[in-house]
Formats: C-alpha cells, structure tokens, sequence
C-alpha cells in the first residue's frame, strides 16, 4: 500500500513539475486508462480457470492424467 501512494506521489509530483524528467502524461489519456482496466478485469476473471475446470472432470481421468505427467516428466 505504502508503494502505491509512493509512486502517485512522485506521478502527481512530475506532471506538476516545469521541466518533467519522465513524460507521463501519456498515462492519463483515456485508451490507456480503459486498456490497464481491460488488462486488470481479465487478469481477475482468468486467474483461477482451471480450478472450475477439474471438477468437471471424473476422478479416474484426474488420476490418468497425472500418471501421465509423472511418466512423462
């Protein structure tokens, strides 16, 4: 928490500058905000996909498949 408020201060710090050294501006543009909130919203709903998937599966193909991944590893 401590580094998200460290580096929107030094965000909020070098847009107000007179002479920024990183051009952030860029940041605050409207694509960019909605692409890092697409990229944020996917990155949630994707995280756990395979843990719904292995209940859809019978117990034997679990233990076939892991056999598998063992013998061939």
């Amino acid at each position: 928490m401590i580094a998200i408020v460290g580096i929107g201060v030094a965000l909020w710090i070098e847009t107000h500058r007179k002479n920024p050294m990183l051009q952030v501006r860029w940041m605050r543009s409207r694509n960019i905000i909605a692409f890092m909130i697409t990229g944020a919203v996917m990155r949630i709903l994707l995280s756990e996909q395979n843990v719904g998937a292995a209940g859809y599966l019978p117990i034997w193909v679990m233990v076939t498949i892991s056999w598998l991944l063992f013998m061939l590893s």
